[in-house]
């Protein structure tokens, strides 16, 4: 583990944990600052997704309740867009 990844990225902190609750809010971190590692522009990436969550609530399809996309699932494909189409501006 290198030092600037912070403890949330060693899988030891996972280890001997009793409440599932406390695991998964552990996770929602560790996913969130790999997805920001795997981007190669955090700016526009952050831009992109805040415009796509905007355009997604808009039209009644942001819910995970509902059976649509939540936030990790669109920060998912936001960051797969940002990683096919590097050079590219977010034009929101």
């Amino acid at each position: 583990m290198r030092e600037q990844d912070g403890p949330q990225r060693d899988r030891s902190v996972l280890r001997g944990l009793d409440d599932f609750a406390t695991a998964r809010s552990l996770n929602g971190i560790r996913v969130a600052d790999e997805i920001l590692r795997l981007v190669p522009d955090t700016a526009a990436f952050r831009t992109m997704l805040r415009c796509v969550k905007h355009w997604a609530k808009a039209r009644g399809v942001y819910s995970n309740v509902a059976g649509f996309l939540g936030g990790i699932g669109w920060a998912i494909l936001v960051a797969r867009v940002c990683q096919l189409y590097p050079n590219t501006s977010p034009a929101c």
